[in-house]
């Protein structure tokens, strides 16, 4: 929470002051590279059996959360029966398949052991009895032989291909991912039984490492752009097809919200100019499939104009995978509209026409390159324009919005992670063969480090002096042959200092060529961090920073991560601010206290009345709430206006404008912790949680005020 306004004590106020906020940022960090340099300050765990998410946050599947330290103790699921068994472990009884009404017949997926310890059907509809051996009233058929219980128009419509069963056989006729006699179930090894579904259901991919696979618990929610002035940057975001011209020239429209490109002569008359999507919508998208890619265009033309409508309208491509949407029908021109894009393998083809299956689009999703969107669809376009463009993800906070069904959880092996076990797990590494993506391989360091990149396999933090992609060389300043078993040590005659100045105390060393390390550092030339630490250089006292890791582990590093940002988005009147008092109770005290909004300066607004009383504060979106890990180390900035009434006019015109910036790490300088959502305005800002709390830790360590 933010502080929109503190109340003037001047009994003879007559007018209440407006109160402004705006340019909110959230600095964070994705696997897609922005060109905005790493985030060492970012830790990926090492975590120990139960546990997953980059600082060990999350409970792996099978795992359940029990009170505890920290987030609390990820422990086994109580042992249970799987779906179509019945018993009771904990009594002793093993666990054998439900006789619904035989071994050979099933017409009931589930059961269990009643109060009277005898097996009970959960029975599918039209069938009746505690074994589901009859049929129900209105049905027909003789389960116990075999022939399912049936009846007209009876086959579920999202799995089968016709409403009424085969007059021949008595059953449906199911789609290729469904099965049961109504085809109202998956079949094995795929899940979320869909209508929408060409196949019924969706067919666990895993990245080929493994065929366990669930519907994920995520909900949606949206990656969007923000068209502000401090919400977009407009580099690179017109390039022609094949992509060798990059063009700057977009500019940003924020009274009409949308990105406008203005064409020179001769430019997209031979052939296509592409917006291309900024670094937020690239990298591991794999949460994507099952939503949706939605954005608004215009553009001005000659009608008479060829058409371009042999080139894509939107191409994505990843891991080498290049795909494309194409339209039926080609878009006039001067006049808008809108195009939702499915993320589903039967939206979109190769580029030689061949449809694309849902290996080909998860192959694309898991590490996106770009996603270019066609601006003109004839040639001799003068102006184009783009707006309201959105990707449907999924996050594991609740969002409000619906569960991500389509995306998959999946069950993966050692070494690898992700929803879709996408990435390589700490410890591991792209190795130089796979199914799809390159198979995950431990790291191959000589038994001298633990730590590699997770794409390339070069090795991090080599210990024992040595230095190389598999610590097989000895270090700038020692000799030997690690290879062969002789150690690495310094070199004889004049004795060279190679102190790491991120480690290091000072740039001298010893007779023996050993460094005065700072006191998270080690290493006879101080470049690497002690176990339990990561981040060489991020912290310039003690020299690297303390693995976190929920406090399940001590083993981390910095994660391949970029930095990026959450900026506050204001479209219109579902901006998601809320005025709450500091209790977090709505703020009702004036009906004068609404909230305007500005999209054109991505701004919201609220007008004091006379009688309003105390601090109020604005309460952020849900876009800043949940797990965000991600923003450690980053900055979270923003800026207020107060147009203050007569009676508490300020000083200065300094007191007018406030522009803060608030670093999000672990050391904390004046004030006091506060709500993770909530901060004081002016000279009193300040931001934070305490590390090892739900959420990112933020502590205020530096201010400034501007007029």
């Amino acid at each position: 929470m933010v502080t929109a306004r503190r109340r003037c004590r001047s009994a003879t106020s007559a007018d209440g002051s407006v109160a402004s906020f705006s340019s909110f940022r959230v600095d964070s960090a994705q696997r897609a590279d922005t060109t905005q340099g790493p985030a060492t300050l970012v830790e990926e765990c090492r975590c120990p059996p139960g546990y997953t998410g980059m600082s060990c946050e999350e409970c792996a599947p099978g795992y359940e959360r029990r009170p505890g330290d920290f987030l609390g103790t990820c422990v086994e699921e109580a042992e249970e029966c799987r779906p179509g068994e019945y018993g009771d472990p904990r009594r002793g009884i093993a666990c054998r398949p439900c006789p619904c009404p035989g071994p050979r017949f099933q017409f009931g997926s589930t059961c269990f052991l009643d109060t009277d310890d005898q097996v009970t059907c959960n029975c599918e509809p039209g069938y009746a009895g505690r074994r589901c051996e009859r049929c129900a009233p209105g049905y027909r058929g003789q389960p116990g032989r075999g022939q399912p219980c049936v009846r007209g128009g009876e086959c579920d419509p999202a799995g089968s291909l016709r409403d009424d069963p085969d007059p021949r056989t008595g059953l449906c006729d199911c789609k290729e991912f469904v099965t049961g006699s109504r085809c109202d179930r998956c079949v094995p090894r795929a899940f979320h039984l869909s209508a929408s579904n060409q196949h019924g259901c969706v067919n666990c991919f895993c990245m080929g490492v493994t065929d366990q696979c669930s519907s994920s618990d995520w909900y949606r929610q949206q990656e969007s752009l923000v068209f502000s002035t401090d919400g977009l940057d407009v580099r690179d975001t017109i390039t022609d097809y094949e992509m060798d011209q990059v063009l700057t020239q977009g500019t940003i429209d924020s009274a009409n919200q949308q990105l406008v490109f203005t064409y020179y002569e001769g430019l997209g008359d031979d052939n296509p100019l592409y917006w291309n999507l900024p670094a937020q919508f690239l990298g591991d998208q794999v949460t994507a499939y099952g939503g949706s890619l939605r954005f608004s265009q215009s553009y001005a033309a000659n009608v008479a104009a060829e058409s371009f409508s042999s080139y894509p309208d939107v191409e994505i491509m990843g891991n080498d995978v290049r795909l494309q949407h194409i339209l039926e029908v080609d878009v006039l021109p001067n006049q808008p509209w809108t195009l939702e894009v499915p993320m589903l393998e039967q939206a979109w083809q190769r580029h030689d026409g061949v449809r694309v299956d849902r290996e080909h689009l998860m192959m694309a999703l898991a590490d996106l390159e770009y996603i270019i969107i066609k601006a003109a669809h004839f040639r001799g376009a003068s102006r184009s324009t783009l707006s309201n463009v959105q990707l449907d993800v999924a996050s594991p906070r609740a969002t409000g919005q619906a569960r991500a069904h389509a995306v998959e959880k999946c069950s993966c092996p050692v070494g690898y992670k992700g929803l879709s076990c996408e990435d390589c797990d700490v410890g591991f590494t792209r190795s130089l063969s796979g199914l799809y993506l390159r198979s995950c391989a431990r790291c191959d360091c000589s038994g001298r480090s633990s730590e590699c990149d997770p794409e390339t396999g070069e090795c991090l933090n080599c210990r024992e002096n040595t230095s190389g992609p598999r610590c097989e060389l000895c270090a700038v300043g020692y000799a030997g042959d690690p290879s062969r078993g002789r150690p690495c040590r310094p070199r004889a005659g004049r004795l060279v200092c190679s102190c790491d100045s991120r480690g290091s105390q000072t740039t001298e060393c010893d007779s023996q060529g050993r460094c005065n390390c700072k006191e998270n550092v080690e290493g006879d030339q101080c470049d690497r961090c002690r176990p339990g630490y990561f981040g060489l250089g991020t912290d310039p006292v003690t020299g690297c920073t303390s693995c976190f890791c929920s406090g399940v582990s001590r083993e981390c590093s910095s994660a391949p991560f970029y930095q990026s940002h959450l900026p506050m988005q204001v479209y219109d009147e579902h901006h998601g601010f809320v005025l709450v008092t500091r209790d977090r109770e709505g703020s009702t005290s004036d009906a004068t206290e609404t909230i305007e909004f500005n999209a054109g300066d991505n701004e919201v607004s609220f007008q004091e009345g006379p009688t309003g009383s105390g601090v109020k504060y604005w309460m952020l979106p849900d876009l800043f709430t949940g797990e965000q890990m991600s923003s450690y180390g980053g900055l979270l900035t923003m800026r207020q206006r107060i147009s203050p009434d007569a009676e508490c006019r300020p000083r200065s015109p300094t007191q007018s404008q406030t522009s803060s910036s608030l670093e999000m790490g672990s050391k904390f300088i004046g004030g006091t912790p506060h709500d993770p959502r909530r901060t004081t305005a002016g000279s009193r800002t300040r931001c934070g949680c305490r590390r090892g709390t739900h959420g990112p830790t933020a502590r205020a360590r530096r201010r400034r005020v501007t007029s």
